[in-house]
């Protein structure tokens, strides 16, 4: 990957408008925009947006609030990283066909091209979203949390409550991948408030790129304290699904992979579910995935905190992430009768091109989840080498089911690129990651 992806992370260029439903005047008042870095939490303009169009709403002022955000009226999760948000929104519109560009590309671009490259104006046109600000007694959007304002009491000021919301995702995240969140109990405060200033955009007075190299530095000093990750947390988005903006959170342990393993062994996974911090679990915006987990409940019988603790010069690719990660969701697939008449699954075409990337995978139920090393050792490589594949019949392609029928290249894109699933997850980690500790995925086609 290049060089710049060192200090890499992007902004995203975001206009807010007040929704028509909220606004009280005839004439609308004026958006706002704002250029965000992508790591950073959307929520983190909720007060500007509060302040701003509290004159033009229906809302009594003096009455406690509710602000959130939707696009094309579908409510955006906004404790996401708003990257992440536009990767989703992006892979949704070139999955449907609204996005796709006529590309220019000059002659030194590598035979396979990314999908920024292929739809630049998709990748560079601003995030538009609609602001709406109602009541708390209000209907407010399933899945979408508002902290600091359905909770709202007078001992407790709404920037606060959004920082103990952040801090408990971030403690979710720790304990997700290094079984404990004692290193970040432990971290001074300044490093932790650096985590949240960071993830909410504020208090930073430095340029953006001294800011991201010095939080950097204090995330690698604090991952080194605790010990390496013995499980990696991921975010996968899958567009086209039932809620298209909403991630699943998954926990692939180390120690069930490759570079972690001495040839023959077999492969057990642990419970997930403990390392999501309860505020998720209460509101419902996590669909948890256990690895190792076999689709009838079994968990194997082995939990997380046994993990093998994974060398520092761990080389574990993005790719078995990957892999690992959708093991589960695809054996339930591939278990489950689709009865006739049933409406089309969406998300069908994606694990469909995958496919033949588990084959044999089906006795993953019936051996309790227990993968051999040597059989899934196969499968990864050749999942690997697909991707990287420029001809047509070794690529990786969904083929939607919908008319019209498109045939498309399947890509995972991380903060708006596209890593070769060769990187070393461990790279990623360091450079990638957002400001809540967790690697977004997104599959998109191209």
């Amino acid at each position: 990957m290049a060089t710049e992806a060192e200090e890499y992370v992007g902004g995203v260029p975001i206009i807010v408008s007040l929704s028509k439903t909220d606004c009280t005047i005839m004439e609308e008042p004026p958006s706002l925009s704002y250029l965000l870095p992508r790591t950073t939490a959307l929520m983190a303009i909720r007060d500007d947006v509060q302040k701003f169009f509290s004159p033009f709403i229906a809302a009594q002022v003096d009455t406690p609030l509710l602000v959130w955000f939707t696009y094309n009226n579908e409510p955006v999760p906004w404790q996401y990283p708003v990257g992440a948000i536009k990767d989703s929104i992006i892979a949704l519109k070139l999955c449907e066909g609204s996005g796709a560009d006529v590309p220019f590309l000059p002659d030194t671009v590598a035979a396979l091209p990314s999908p920024a490259e292929l739809n630049p104006h998709s990748f560079t046109v601003p995030l538009l979203l609609e602001a709406r600000v109602t009541c708390v007694s209000s209907d407010k959007p399933l899945g979408v949390p508002c902290p600091g304002q359905e909770d709202n009491t007078a001992c407790r000021n709404s920037e606060q409550t959004v920082r103990d919301y952040l801090k408990q995702i971030m403690k979710g995240t720790f304990s997700a991948m290094y079984g404990s969140i004692k290193g970040i109990m432990d971290a001074r405060n300044e490093v932790i408030n650096d985590m949240l200033n960071f993830a909410l955009c504020t208090h930073m007075g430095e340029p953006l790129v001294q800011a991201l190299r010095a939080h950097n530095e204090r995330m690698t000093v604090l991952r080194r304290t605790v010990r390496n990750f013995s499980n990696v947390a991921v975010m996968i988005n899958m567009p086209l699904a039932n809620k298209f903006m909403h991630f699943a959170l998954f926990r692939v342990p180390a120690s069930t992979c490759m570079a972690s393993q001495g040839g023959g062994s077999t492969l057990k996974g642990g419970d997930f579910r403990s390392s999501i911090s309860s505020v998720e679990q209460s509101s419902g915006i996590v669909e948890s995935v256990q690895i190792g987990q076999s689709v009838d409940g079994n968990d194997g019988g082995m939990g997380a905190s046994n993990a093998t603790v994974v060398a520092d010069d761990c080389n574990v690719t993005f790719g078995e992430i990957i892999w690992r990660a959708l093991l589960v969701p695809w054996c339930r697939r591939s278990k489950q009768a689709v009865p006739d008449g049933a409406p089309a699954d969406p998300a069908a075409p994606f694990f469909q091109a995958l496919s033949r990337f588990y084959e044999g995978m089906n006795d993953y139920v019936a051996l309790g989840g227990v993968v051999s090393s040597s059989q899934a050792g196969v499968l990864i490589d050749k999942f690997i080498s697909c991707s990287n594949a420029e001809n047509d019949a070794d690529g990786i392609y969904v083929t939607s089911s919908t008319a019209p029928t498109r045939r498309q290249r399947l890509g995972f894109v991380v903060q708006g690129t596209c890593p070769p699933l060769q990187t070393p997850v461990k790279y990623l980690l360091e450079r990638f990651t957002s400001a809540d500790g967790r690697l977004y995925v997104t599959f998109t086609v191209f």
